[in-house]
């Protein structure tokens, strides 16, 4: 998938702050197996917000998308869903993943 902008995912082990480029597979490998928060920018007004969390036994995949004063809030029950679903102007994440930045 061709890029427009550098997409970053930072985090600290010992100490040291370390930054590896935050592919579409990572992004869901990270989703499914831990509990992440995520916040990218897309265009010039949007902030596009993902968290995991668990109820019981059960992941809840948040996003939350913010335009200018307006917020939309969503929740899916999978990443599949997180990621397919036609929310940012009538695409999908995976579809404006090529857009974002950080």
């Amino acid at each position: 998938m061709n890029r427009k902008y550098k997409l970053s995912y930072f985090y600290t082990q010992i100490f040291k702050k370390h930054e590896v480029e935050l592919t579409f597979d990572l992004f869901c490998h990270m989703s499914k197996t831990n509990l992440h928060e995520f916040t990218f920018r897309y265009g010039k007004n949007y902030f596009i917000y993902t968290a995991i969390r668990k109820i019981d036994d059960e992941y809840i995949y948040e996003l939350n998308i913010q335009n200018s004063d307006k917020v939309n809030n969503y929740e899916f029950l999978s990443v599949e869903e997180l990621t397919t679903a036609k929310v940012i102007n009538n695409m999908s994440l995976y579809e404006v993943w090529g857009s974002l930045y950080n």
